[in-house]
Parts: C-alpha cells; structure tokens; sequence
C-alpha cells in the first residue's frame, strides 16, 4: 500500500518546478532508526533554485499539489522542526495523545474515540494512530506429523519460506565504489492468501515435490505489526498535525478531551511539542516577572536612586511594540524564538536606557551642568552616535537572518532576528526621543546626584 502511495505521489512532485529531488523512504530497512507502516512513506523533498527562493511559498505549493491526490493524508515540515519533535515526544507530530491502559481491546476503543474526536476540531490536518490495532497477518504452524511423513526439518521449511517471501541474499554486483544485492524471492502476488502461500513448492530428500500447504495449517487472522509501551505500561498514540497555531489547538484538544469517558483502568495524557512550549512559556513568563523585579532592584542600587530606575522600567514595555508589530507584520506566530527575541530586544534597551541616564548624571555631577530641559536634550544628542551606531551594528549582524526566516533550518533564529529588528526600529527612537522628555519631566537634580557608573 505505500508503495502505491509512492507511485502516485512522486509523479507529482517531480513535475514540480520548485522541486529538486525526491528520496522515498518505504518500510524498514535492515539498518534503519524507525519501523515504517505498510501504509505510510516518508517523502524526503529537497528544494530546487526557484524553490528556495520562497520556501514557504514553495511549501504551498507542494501542499496545494498533494492535496489535489485523492486517497491520501499527508503533512509537510522542515528537518529540523520534525528532529525537535522527536526528541521531545518520540514521534514528528506537534501534538501526541498517549493512551495508557491494561487491555488491548480497551486501549483500542479509546484511542480510536479519542482519533475521531479530534478530527473534528479547527485545525487538525492530519490525525492517526500510530500502532494500528489490526494488521492482516497469517500464521504458519508447521504440522510435526506432516513433517515426519514427508522427510522434512522445520528450519528447512521456514528457510524456504522466508527466502519465497522475505528474500534471501545470493550474492552482490560490484561496480566502481558502490554495491547493490542480489535477492532471490518469488514474484509478490496480488492475491496473498492462505491458499496461494499454500502452493509455496517444496523439495523432499528424494526429489519429490510436495506444497507448504501439506506441512503446515495456514490461517489468516489480524495481527499487531507495532505493540508499544512508555513507562513500563501498553500505551497507544495518537499523532496530530496541525494547521496554524498549535498552542490554540492544543487547548481546544486539551477541553475536548476532559469531557471524554475512558473505560476502566485507561487513562490518557497529552504530550508534544505544543504542550512543551506552553509549559516552557509559563515558566519564561514566570522567570520574566521576577528577574524584572531584580532588574529595578540593581538599576535602583547601579543608580543610587529608585526614580530613574523605575523610569528606565516604565520605558521598556513600549520599546516592545516594535517587536510585536514586526512578527504583526511577518505573519509570524509568537513562538519560542520570538518571545526570546523580545527578551534580548528589552536587554538593548535597557542598555541604551542607562547609557543615557549615566550620561545624564555624568553632566550634573562632574561637568556640573544645572539639570534642565536643555541639559537633558544635550545629553540625548551627545549619546545618539553610541546608541545608534550600535543599533545598526546589531541590525545588520541579524538582516541575514530575518531574510531568511523562512528558509528550513531557521524556524527558531528567524522569528528571533525579526523581533529583534523590529524592536531596535521601536526601541532606538523611543530611547533618544521620549526617554529624555520623561527624565526631564520627572527627574529632579536631586536624583542624578549619585555615583558615576562608569557607563
């Protein structure tokens, strides 16, 4: 069956002018990291030069393509995203339901309850189950008396059927650095039931030939291909992929799902990318507050005096409408790489904030200029080369970087260059032009008599 998928896939993405090169990925290879599902194939697509252009475009474009194939369900991510999902879940969903249980039947039920419900929220683009619970599947008993009848071993009888159906290597072809194997198998069949596998030829010592049939009891029953465990205990997977945001998926998933009744001794927990960063999110938003409070705590002992500090901190939530306006502007969500963009963005200003009033109080105490509207506007005007010389130093070093944000490979430093441009573009005038009307409004010269910080 991924065959198949294959068959009808790859035609459509060669075609494909933004395509370069395709790498099918179908079941399990003898030295593979991953076991492949006889109904699904991994598709590695590499971009051409007109795709790389605009690879989100691109990425359109593939996803427009493939959608116009009927009978398939697909998703599309970049290397490095679906590598950040498997090692924080174990698989390359943002978003995995993981229900546990003792029973596979009960397991089953849930997780295809749970499967159905969430394909009928907003923004479920592809919803499966990772261990299907039934796999067509025929078992071979070799029947002993049979065996003894016809003068057969049971290794000899399962060799022979493992070299007609799994294949058996004979030999290898050599040509300049690279081999490929020789492998004997018979001809798949498109009808593999008990009965034609019965017809499997078998040779006796004396040269008679006798079918599998006549050895063994063959029985097609559904089987388990995949049985996983987490934690010592069955568990079932659900795989979601998602379109748009993922943290307002997950909630609505997370609320959709506590009104779901589980059967006895089954329980279920939510896991993935998405639940990781909402929980690295809170604890960021945590950790900000306080180091913000600390933050006015040393500003107020670095300046000698708790009004400039409180100044400096009043100033810094504006400078991070920049920020926002520019992922606004980017058609970006607020992800992790851009909330660490705004953190970096509130650091420049904070040090362009303090140059300014170690400028200032540099003025009054050692240069003893008489505080005044006037003195605040010379000491803005002396400090706009520093401050804007290294706002369009730390621009340029990011340009590259914003302009690529889209590209595969920079799902985290792209947001982050785009908050940080954004809020240098927002922070820098708001430092040389509203922070000196501030301080000339709500200092007083008692308040810049403190110790130089050497700024």
């Amino acid at each position: 069956e991924a065959l198949g998928l294959a068959q009808r896939t790859l035609p459509v993405l060669l075609k494909m002018p933004q395509v370069g090169h395709v790498v099918v990925h179908i079941g399990h290879a003898t030295l593979g990291h991953g076991v492949g599902d006889v109904n699904r194939a991994e598709f590695d697509v590499t971009l051409s030069a007109l795709g790389n252009r605009d690879s989100l475009a691109s990425e359109g474009a593939i996803r427009a393509a493939l959608g116009r194939i009927p009978g398939i369900r697909f998703w599309a991510s970049t290397f490095l995203t679906e590598r950040i999902h498997e090692v924080l879940s174990g698989t390359t969903a943002p978003i995995v339901v993981h229900v546990f249980g003792t029973r596979f039947q009960a397991i089953d039920a849930d997780a295809t309850r749970v499967a159905a419900l969430l394909r009928r929220l907003p923004g479920a683009q592809a919803v499966a189950i990772a261990a299907p619970a039934a796999t067509p599947s025929i078992s071979v008993k070799l029947r002993r008396r049979a065996l003894v009848r016809y003068g057969f071993e049971p290794r000899t009888v399962l060799a022979a059927i493992e070299t007609g159906f799994a294949g058996q290597e004979v030999g290898r072809v050599y040509r300049g650095g690279t081999s490929w194997p020789i492998t004997v198998l018979l001809r798949p069949s498109p009808d593999s039931d008990p009965a034609s596998i019965g017809e499997l030829p078998l040779l006796d010592g004396n040269g008679r030939i006798v079918p599998l049939g006549a050895l063994a009891t063959l029985k097609e029953y559904d089987g388990r291909a995949v049985i996983l465990h987490q934690n010592a205990q069955r568990v079932q997977n659900i795989t979601v992929q998602v379109r748009g945001s993922a943290t307002a998926f997950l909630h609505r998933a997370q609320k959709s799902l506590r009104k779901l009744h589980l059967a006895a001794g089954t329980y279920l927990t939510v896991g993935g990318t998405a639940k990781a960063a909402s929980g690295t999110r809170r604890a960021l938003l945590l950790s900000g507050f306080a180091v913000f409070i600390l933050i006015v705590v040393l500003l107020s002992i670095a300046l000698g005096r708790w009004r400039p500090a409180v100044l400096l901190a009043v100033n810094l939530p504006f400078a991070l409408l920049g920020g926002i306006a520019a992922l606004w502007v980017a058609r970006l969500p607020l992800s992790l790489g851009a909330e660490v963009g705004l953190v970096t963005v509130f650091g420049i200003t904070l040090r362009n904030g303090l140059m300014l009033l170690s400028h200032y109080q540099h003025l009054v105490t050692q240069e003893g200029v008489q505080w005044s509207p006037e003195a605040a506007e010379r000491g803005a005007v002396e400090r706009v080369v520093p401050i804007v010389l290294t706002a369009t130093v730390t621009a340029l070093a990011l340009l590259p970087l914003a302009i690529g944000a889209g590209l595969p490979g920079q799902e985290i430093e792209g947001p982050m260059a785009i908050v940080i441009l954004g809020g240098l573009v927002s922070s820098t005038p708001l430092t040389l032009l509203a922070l000196p009307g501030l301080a000339a409004r709500f200092l007083r010269p008692e308040h810049l008599h403190a110790a130089d910080t050497g700024i």
